[in-house]
């Protein structure tokens, strides 16, 4: 089992660990989509009126963010949520097996981009 495997696992297990992954899953995305669109903190922070060291904060992923911030910080990024489901940990494991499945056989890495 790969490290992430091994991470994915221990989320399901723990209550704990989701509380604390989920955050920086959420900024990961929100940080992923900022350097695809070329956005600074420092505009985003412009746009949304508060101070640079407010965003690097939200973004290091260990504050709790709201969903009215995370709205805001869509908005502000000419952006918006999709796809934001909650289903029970059996139908999430067999989402993320079949995922992983064709992974192999495509032979993709979880998170990794696809070569243009």
């Amino acid at each position: 089992m790969n490290y992430f495997d091994q991470l994915y696992a221990e989320l399901h297990k723990s209550p704990e660990y989701a509380a604390e992954y989920l955050p920086r899953a959420v900024t990961g995305i929100i940080r992923r989509h900022m350097k695809q669109t070329g956005v600074t903190q420092e505009e985003l922070a412009g746009r949304l009126g508060v101070t640079q060291a407010n965003i690097a904060k939200k973004l290091r992923g260990g504050q709790n963010l709201t969903l009215k911030s995370l709205a805001e910080i869509a908005a502000a990024l000419g952006a918006e949520w999709v796809g934001m489901e909650l289903v029970p940990h059996a139908e999430a494991r067999k989402r993320e097996h079949r995922a992983a499945e064709s992974n192999k056989e495509t032979g993709r890495v979880r998170g990794a981009k696809k070569a243009m």
